[in-house]
Order: structure tokens, then C-alpha cells, then sequence
């Protein structure tokens, strides 16, 4: 599903892309609408998507609701992915393929949190300013110092020491979306209960609200209220 990038080169790499199509070009090309799925599934984010495959976002709306409400053949179809019997993607109406892509976007943004809450995140060490990295001890025992002692990766850069930290507040908010029954915080509500001539703020919970309305409904409270006949002029 188009190329993989990294992010030092990526953006110019799209911009060289979007350069080569037609200005002239049809928006709803297949060259362009394959340009920005590539885009959303590498950098998530509509907007950026559209703007770099050369279109604004109205165009974007525009074809976005003209391949769900039209029909197969009006040339918003698109053949599209890694995937199919021939290996050069499945055919589908534009639309569909925006929102599994996009579908896909959210989901890495969904695993790196649940990646946060039970791995937590490590938090790179420094000294007024400057990163400190990692001294390979076999290096510092041939008596080498600074930059010269670093350890490195398999890239040969120079690996940061860094803190492992647990986020709570991110591991609580996974518990209460997933394990609600549990986890789930108790709603409160605000409810100003009258009666007579005074007003009273109270904080109560939805069970109590029910029985107190039911309460209301069977048993309503004395009202100071004054009836009189008035004649008709």
C-alpha cells in the first residue's frame, strides 16, 4: 500500500510526488486519490493529505460524496492496496478505501496508547541542556572518554540513556473505557431540588434522581398556591 518512508526524507519525497502530476490533471485521478491514501497511511491527518496530493479540501468533500453516492463505473472507483488475487490491490469506490485507511491510522494511534499503559515511555536523560548517552564499557576500559567511548547502535549513532516511566493516568483511562463495569467512574449529577420557597443544591446520583422523581409523581409536595374567582368583565 504504497512506499514505505521515513520521516528525515518523507516530506520531500511527497512533495517530488505531487510535483509530477498535472496541474491541469483531473482531482479525482487515480494517480492523485492513490497519493493521498499513500499519505494518510503514512502520515495520519486529512488536511496534510490534501494538501500535498494537490487539491483543497473542498475537492476533497466534493469526490469524497460523489463516490458514495454514485454508482460503479462514474469513475470513482479505484483499484487500490497490496492485496487481491493479482497482488496489485482490490477495486472499491474511493470512499471505502479512505476509511479503512484512515481506520488503519486510528488503530496505530490506538496501539501506541495501549503500548504507553502497559509499557509506559522512557524519558531521555540530560545535563544543562545537552543529552547524555551511554558509555560502552569496553571502550571506557581501553581508556576512551567522551564521544570516542559512546555506544552505539547498529545505525553507529550514539544511544541516549533514558528513565523508564509508568503512566497511571493513561493506564486508569484504558481501565475505565475497557473494564467500565469495574473501573468506570460513577456519574454525579447537579440538581436543584425546590420546594416551598426554598432552593437547595444538592449532588445526587442517577438512582436517587429516579426515586425521587417517582417519589414526586406519587406524593407531590404542598405548593403555596392562592385561587381566586375573578369575574368576567
Amino acid at each position: 500500500m504504497g512506499q514505505k518512508i521515513d520521516r528525515s526524507g518523507g516530506r520531500e519525497l511527497w512533495r517530488q510526488r505531487a510535483s509530477r502530476l498535472s496541474p491541469v490533471g483531473r482531482k479525482s485521478s487515480p494517480e492523485r486519490l492513490t497519493l493521498l491514501l499513500d499519505y494518510m497511511a503514512q502520515f495520519p491527518g486529512v488536511m496534510r493529505a490534501v494538501a500535498f496530493s494537490g487539491m483543497s479540501y473542498s475537492n476533497f468533500k466534493y469526490i469524497l460524496q460523489r463516490s458514495m453516492e454514485g454508482q460503479p463505473g462514474d469513475g470513482y472507483d479505484l483499484t487500490y492496496g497490496d492485496s487481491g488475487e493479482d497482488g496489485k490491490g482490490v477495486t472499491k469506490r474511493f470512499h471505502q478505501h479512505f476509511e479503512e485507511v484512515r481506520d488503519g491510522a486510528v488503530q496505530r494511534v490506538e496501539d501506541s496508547y495501549m503500548q504507553r499503559a502497559m509499557v509506559g515511555y522512557y524519558e531521555v536523560l540530560s545535563d544543562k541542556g545537552r543529552v547524555i548517552y551511554q558509555i560502552d564499557p569496553e571502550l571506557a576500559g581501553l581508556g576512551l572518554t567522551g564521544p570516542d567511548a559512546y555506544l552505539l547502535d547498529e545505525n553507529g549513532k550514539p544511544i541516549p540513556e533514558r528513565i523508564e516511566h509508568q503512566d497511571p493516568e493513561v493506564q486508569r483511562d484504558v481501565l475505565e473505557k475497557l473494564r467500565r463495569a469495574r473501573w468506570g467512574r460513577k456519574e454525579q449529577l447537579d440538581v436543584t431540588m425546590k420546594g416551598g420557597v426554598i432552593v437547595v443544591g444538592v449532588r445526587a446520583k442517577v438512582g436517587e434522581l429516579e426515586k425521587r422523581e417517582q417519589r414526586a409523581l406519587t406524593e407531590p409536595e404542598p405548593t403555596d398556591i392562592e385561587f381566586r374567582e375573578v369575574e368576567d368583565d
